[in-house]
């Protein structure tokens, strides 16, 4: 693994704001020896490297499971949509919702 990166170089890198990196490593997004790694020993504030590639990896993951939950979950059609005459009365029940 290839920690190359300081915080700002992989903030520039990443095209966030340093608020949101350390935001996602607070939250367990990030993570330490995966994402990060300190540089230095006994600090109590040491300097992050950070692995821009692995970090990538790990917003695309998180796009795509924030993605996946807000798409709306599929509503069967009503019961009379399918016999014809009836089609309209169930698209006044359900304003919005195509057949």
């Amino acid at each position: 693994m290839e920690f190359t990166h300081s915080t700002r170089e992989a903030c520039k890198a990443l095209r966030i704001s340093d608020r949101t990196l350390l935001r996602l490593r607070r939250d367990g997004v990030l993570r330490p020896g995966d994402h990060f790694r300190a540089a230095g020993a006994g600090l109590q504030r040491p300097t992050l490297l950070w692995n821009v590639p692995e970090v990538e990896k790990a917003l695309a993951r998180r796009s795509r499971r924030v993605l996946h939950a807000q798409r709306p979950a599929a509503r069967p059609c009503a019961a009379g949509a399918s016999s014809g005459g009836d089609a309209a009365a169930a698209a006044e029940q359900e304003p919005g919702f195509f057949h």
